[in-house]
């Protein structure tokens, strides 16, 4: 409750406080260490692209992805139950199949499915103009073609 008994003293009578010298770098028992850790932000290259570009082979970027998607999906659950372990099923690898498609549609026509998906019409110099777009359910650009 009062503190140490030096403290009711004058501060000329305090302990000197004990001096630690810096340690040395050439010291065997001092290693240098090295800082890890993740940095959240936009990413300033599309990465999902890189990775598409990287893998010539489609089955194999699409099983990547789907992959990813899985991770992604599972460290979003609170309990390991709920995890899925199992084999990538077909369903996965075509919703992996329509993200790719998805980001490359926003990665080129990020203004008319920012328009279409808050249903306002399109700009008349759009090159999807003329082929009657709309989104469907799974958020995907479509287009109607002459015949709708």
């Amino acid at each position: 409750m009062t503190g140490p008994a030096f403290l009711k003293q004058e501060e000329v009578n305090w302990p000197q406080p004990i001096k630690l010298t810096e340690p040395n770098e050439n010291d065997p028992e001092v290693s240098a260490t090295k800082w890890v850790g993740v940095i959240y932000g936009p990413a300033l290259e599309n990465r999902l692209r890189t990775l598409l570009d990287k893998h010539s082979d489609y089955g194999l970027a699409m099983r990547v992805v789907a992959w990813m998607l899985r991770f992604i999906c599972n460290s979003k659950l609170k309990s390991a139950k709920e995890r899925h372990e199992s084999f990538l099923s077909v369903k996965a690898i075509q919703k992996a199949s329509n993200q790719c498609i998805r980001s490359a549609q926003l990665e080129c026509y990020s203004e008319e499915m920012s328009a279409l998906e808050q249903i306002r019409s399109l700009k008349s110099s759009s090159p999807l103009l003329k082929l009657s777009p709309f989104i469907d359910k799974n958020g995907m650009l479509r287009v109607g073609g002459r015949l709708n």
